[in-house]
């Protein structure tokens, strides 16, 4: 079954093939089969580096307005969403670019950044054919459809480019308000810890202030402790001092 969704064969076909290929040769059954899984095995592993560049085929033709040569890099897939639409806006400049399948085409480095993130090469273009209607407006005006189709085709290109716009300054726009919510809560947690640290800086101070009692309660407490000392020992200082203890001792002992 997984043949027949892979390749286009429908299941009565395969088991026809295979009944005749048994019937037949077993050897010739064994290599259809090899055949195809060696085809689907090689779709599998495909990638845009597998491709050719979409505008591989286009610069022969259009490299003397400015096309790019294709170059060695990063291959992407011409169907990718950006690259898709970048690259519709050059099918009214390069009409032989609607016809190519962006599905099975990829798109060289050199292209990328040409065509999908340079936007100078598209607005030559846009420069280019206003310059050669602006040149020719004699005749285009004798021919009043010719001047309609060729309006029509830049308004287009100009929508086409201005919703491509659009869209970018859309996403900006988002990126935009997502920073500033990010530095509002920045911003919050920046005041958070200033509070915090002016909090911080009353309970030093706090502290310090109460060192500072401290530190004049315990002076002048050493203060009384030095004049109690100092009376003390100056109380057998002299001989007459001495002669009074000595009394008063034999005193309280005849008492």
């Amino acid at each position: 079954m997984l043949f027949s969704l892979s390749l286009g064969y429908s299941h009565s076909d395969v088991t026809t093939r295979s009944h005749v290929h048994r019937h037949s040769n077993d050897d010739e059954f064994t290599f259809v089969l090899s055949d195809l899984g060696t085809y689907v095995s090689g779709h599998q592993k495909e990638t845009a580096a597998d491709h050719s560049c979409i505008f591989a085929g286009l610069v022969s033709t259009y490299n003397e307005v400015g096309l790019s040569f294709c170059g060695e890099g990063k291959w992407r897939n011409a169907n990718g969403p950006l690259a898709a639409k970048r690259i519709k806006l050059y099918y009214n400049y390069f009409p032989e670019l609607a016809n190519l399948s962006l599905d099975t085409h990829s798109i060289c480095s050199i292209h990328y950044n040409q065509i999908v993130i340079n936007n100078q090469f598209y607005e030559h273009l846009v420069g280019s054919v206003q310059e050669s209607q602006t040149s020719n407006f004699d005749t285009v005006e004798d021919n009043p459809r010719i001047n309609i189709t060729d309006s029509m085709n830049q308004l287009g290109s100009i929508q086409q480019f201005l919703e491509l716009v659009r869209q970018e300054n859309y996403q900006k726009s988002q990126l935009i308000t997502e920073l500033n919510g990010q530095i509002e809560l920045m911003q919050q947690y920046i005041d958070e810890q200033q509070n915090e640290i002016e909090e911080l800086k009353n309970k030093l101070q706090r502290a310090y202030n109460n060192m500072a009692e401290v530190q004049d309660l315990y002076d002048e407490q050493r203060k009384q402790n030095e004049a109690l000392i100092e009376q003390w020992i100056s109380r057998f200082s002299s001989q007459q001092k001495r002669v009074n203890a000595a009394i008063e001792i034999a005193k309280a002992e005849l008492v």
